[in-house]
């Protein structure tokens, strides 16, 4: 029988040694889990968090009594018309001293509030299918 290189000696042992050094990894491993969940410190349960709508609608800036409001109690400023022909364009508005937001006629501007139409230089307000009850103007221009 030939001798054997002194080559394949180290590969054989380095191949031993690497495999002895997984299994004792893996058999540490085991053990770990094994006995970690015995030393886990108890933790409270947390009861889930109960969200308050009333909070919630108040900070999303709904009231309580959200119910249909006069259209008199609104305070609403015009600041600009795009007015179209028949009938079409929008209106900048102001409502109860919110920044000014784009209607489209026939949108509802505040409860109980649509805007009906447009002028050139005003808008006219009203119960959605009813007669105008609120018409505002832009102040006239003054020439230098």
């Amino acid at each position: 029988m030939a001798p054997s290189s002194p080559s394949i000696w180290w590969l054989r042992s380095s191949t031993f040694v690497v495999a002895a050094l997984a299994s004792a990894s893996a058999v540490w491993w085991a053990l770990q889990l094994r006995t970690s969940t015995a030393q886990l410190p108890a933790v409270p349960a947390f009861a889930a968090a109960q969200a308050d709508p009333a909070a919630l609608l108040a900070v999303l800036g709904a009231h309580e009594n959200a119910g249909p409001a006069a259209p008199a109690s609104v305070a609403i400023d015009l600041i600009g018309v795009v007015a179209g022909p028949a009938g079409k364009g929008y209106a900048l508005l102001a409502v109860a001293g919110a920044p000014a937001k784009t209607f489209g006629v026939g949108a509802t501007v505040a409860p109980g509030l649509v805007l009906q139409s447009l002028l050139p230089r005003g808008a006219a307000l009203g119960p959605a299918g009813g007669s105008p009850t609120l018409r505002l103007n832009l102040p006239t221009l003054v020439k230098p």
